[in-house]
């Protein structure tokens, strides 16, 4: 992982504002205009991609908006067996990020 998963939590914050809030643009447009900028990156890893869809959803939950066109993806993401390779990867960031994931999985 080249970014901690606080740098794309804050990314995913300020891609959100910048994008959705004040640049207009909808969900979907969001979304896959900030995953983009990561999936250009050669060493782009599945946990950076879990950590930006993971963060994405909980931000479209919190504000009432519409993020069906990434749950099939973010359903294959947090799959066990992934986890396993994100605390691996997150270290003691894992706190974090599993906290985070509890917080999407009682929205359900």
């Amino acid at each position: 992982m080249v970014l901690t998963y606080y740098e794309i939590k804050e990314a995913v914050q300020d891609s959100y504002e910048r994008l959705y809030i004040r640049g207009g643009y909808d969900e979907y447009n969001t979304f896959f205009a900030s995953l983009n900028d990561y999936d250009q990156a050669e060493d782009f890893s599945l946990t950076e991609e879990c950590c930006l869809y993971l963060n994405f959803a909980i931000l479209f939950i919190r504000n009432h908006s519409n993020f069906d066109f990434i749950k099939d993806r973010l359903t294959e993401l947090i799959k066990e067996e992934n986890l396993i390779i994100y605390k691996e990867e997150l270290n003691e960031e894992y706190i974090s990020f599993e906290k985070d994931l509890n917080e999407l999985k009682s929205y359900s």
